[in-house]
């Protein structure tokens, strides 16, 4: 399966799935003026990808800056997950967020309610 990269843009995070290393990476700003058209084909990649992909998959995101329709977005990945946790794919979350930046780490803790699989909150210093 063809690896996804995204380049980030003002407005988009850095979108990085290797399907090779089954690391799916999310950095950066996120507010798309369409978000819809921005993430469907994310959406569609993973889709396709947890139905061929069955060995452990690691979720990194790491946001500094999200909008309501991307937080929508980002349910739906881990909604994705989730399911296939449910079936039997090994899932793991890291929740990377700023010590300054409260917001993004109680957006981490209400999405980690959300699921059985284990879903880490790391906090960085910035750098």
């Amino acid at each position: 399966m063809k690896d996804l990269v995204i380049q980030a843009t003002k407005s988009t995070p850095h979108i990085s799935f290797i399907s090779e290393t089954r690391v799916l990476s999310i950095e950066g700003d996120s507010y798309p003026e369409n978000t819809s058209n921005f993430f469907d084909k994310v959406l569609d990649w993973i889709n396709e990808f947890v139905e061929v992909n069955k060995a452990r998959t690691i979720i990194n995101v790491n946001l500094h800056y999200f909008n309501t329709s991307t937080s929508k977005a980002l349910l739906d990945i881990i909604d994705i997950f989730e399911e296939k946790y449910k079936q039997g794919l090994e899932v793991e979350l890291n929740w990377y967020y700023r010590k300054d930046y409260e917001s993004i780490q109680e957006s981490g803790e209400e999405f980690s309610e959300d699921v059985s699989f284990p879903f880490n909150l790391i906090m960085t210093d910035g750098n």
